[in-house]
């Protein structure tokens, strides 16, 4: 007999809350490896020297491209920082989560506890009373 409490709609609400913050913090996470992947991306273009012997032109060009280069690794570099800083704020708000959907389990769990503590006893009291009357009989009849 599965023992209901007022106490079960909110565990399901948290349990939700508790799901969609475990799912943000796996978005999060990817977040930071792609971040991670467009950095390496981003520094292995800025390594590669393109400059080579040629006109004054040809070195400028270069030379502009490698700045771009190093701009766009400190924009991937910036852009991991703020990954990382969303992750961290995604599993902080994971664990609040998921700690009030623990207490919420566990103060529904307490109170079917209780409920089947006292229906225990009115079952027992129950039987009390049937076997009174039973000796009650055999001793009167």
């Amino acid at each position: 007999m599965v023992i209901r409490t007022r106490l079960d709609t909110l565990v399901k609400i948290r349990e939700r809350a508790e799901d969609g913050a475990r799912l943000e913090l796996a978005r999060a996470q990817k977040r930071i490896q792609l971040a991670e992947a467009a950095l390496a991306e981003a520094k292995a273009r800025a390594l590669a020297d393109h400059r080579r012997a040629g006109t004054a032109g040809d070195w400028q060009v270069a030379e502009a491209a490698r700045s771009r280069a190093l701009v766009e690794v400190r924009k991937a570099e910036q852009a991991l920082a703020l990954a990382r800083q969303k992750s961290d704020e995604a599993r902080q708000a994971f664990e609040q989560a998921h700690r009030q959907s623990e207490a919420v389990k566990r103060a529904a769990q307490a109170k079917r506890d209780e409920i089947t503590l006292q229906l225990e006893r009115a079952e027992r009291k129950h039987l009390d009373e049937l076997a009174v009357l039973q000796f009650g009989r055999k001793k009167g009849g």
